[in-house]
């Protein structure tokens, strides 16, 4: 997307979230930082380890949006920088959305046409209606990526406008005033639950090998997998935490 939509987007909404002018200006600008100062993960192959440019049109680069978002969240609840970071979170959500997969029979293929004519062809005119929807909406933080990635990319430059619009609101939303009812009683719930299947698990290593530190290692091995495997646990964390950083 290019910079000035990415901006103009961003101020948009921030005006909408009634962000003073400088906190405004400081998200939007903040919103083309990926692409100035590109973001890069580790990847380990046999051979080799080398630094990768994250894509911003990837579940890598929604990831990145999420990692940058949490960010942001723990920096406004103790009133910190968290223009920076929300800013960057953006880039990526916004990016996101564009359609870059070009139908030829049953395959899709990436297209960098395809992208490019997207992008170069956005309307002027911003609907509020996606904005609207986006600061209204009812979306647990665990939930964010997989709303995001339900509604698809954009398939015409107006699509891919009024989804980067709704992304870009859910997100500020999920940082200034985040949905979390009943998410501390689902949280307590479930790290009672959690905490019964981590004592019966680490006796049943005890149990089986001994009172022995093969036996302390064998539970705590089958604690790990219960918490690795207790999905609702983990997602009632992931909202709390959100909640309260």
């Amino acid at each position: 997307m290019k910079w000035d939509d990415h901006r103009r987007i961003t101020t948009y909404v921030c005006k909408l979230f009634n962000f003073d002018e400088e906190t405004t200006r400081k998200i939007s600008e903040a919103s083309i930082l990926p692409d100035k100062e590109p973001d890069y993960v580790i990847v380990r192959r046999k051979k080799r380890t080398y630094r990768k440019r994250v894509s911003h049109h990837s579940e890598e680069g929604l990831e990145m949006g999420l990692k940058y978002l949490k960010i942001a969240r723990k920096e406004f609840v103790k009133k910190g920088d968290f223009e920076t970071p929300l800013g960057r979170a953006l880039h990526y959500f916004q990016d996101y959305v564009v359609g870059t997969e070009k139908k030829l029979w049953i395959f899709s293929l990436r297209s960098w046409e395809k992208h490019d004519q997207l992008e170069a062809n956005l309307p002027e005119r911003i609907d509020w209606k996606p904005a609207k929807e986006g600061m209204e909406s009812k979306v647990y933080p665990h939930q964010i990526l997989g709303t995001i990635r339900k509604r698809g990319k954009g398939e015409t430059p107006e699509e891919v406008l009024n989804l980067a619009v709704y992304a870009t609101a859910l997100a500020v939303k999920m940082v200034v005033d985040p949905y979390v009812e009943g998410v501390e009683e689902n949280y307590q719930k479930h790290l009672k639950i959690m905490l019964f299947i981590s004592l019966l698990s680490f006796l049943s290593g005890l149990i089986a090998l001994g009172l022995n530190l093969e036996g302390v290692l064998a539970g705590l091995f089958l604690v790990l997998v219960g918490y690795v495997l207790n999905i609702p646990f983990r997602r009632a964390r992931f909202d709390y935490k959100w909640w309260k950083p």
